[in-house]
């Protein structure tokens, strides 16, 4: 789950996760040595999101989410579930496409 401000910036995440045995959602506090790739088109309802393992991948930051959403304009980050902050990558980049998606390598 996400939110956002007046301008349509993600402000913060939350992570839920699903008890399969009582079918209750609870919070996720950390993601511990894993990163979630999450991605968002608002025009279309598009959503898609990834799980990988931080070390796996040297420069990825564990416990955080590497968002994507295009609606005017694409906005990219990262969000630390450690601290709650926000690193915007690239900033207010004009919207090229229709949607975005992480591709995620298989070697």
């Amino acid at each position: 789950k996400w939110y956002l401000n007046d301008d349509r910036e993600f402000l913060k995440f939350i992570v839920l996760r699903l008890e399969q045995d009582s079918h209750v959602w609870s919070e996720v506090k950390s993601l511990g040595e894993r990163s979630l790739f999450y991605s968002n088109s608002f025009n279309f309802g598009l959503k898609s999101s990834v799980s990988i393992l931080a070390s796996d991948h040297p420069g990825l930051k564990q416990n955080s989410i590497y968002f994507m959403s295009c609606e005017y304009r694409v906005r990219c980050g990262i969000f630390s579930l450690e601290d709650g902050s926000i690193q915007y990558i690239p900033q207010n980049v004009e919207c090229p496409c229709l949607y975005g998606v992480w591709i995620t390598p298989s070697f």
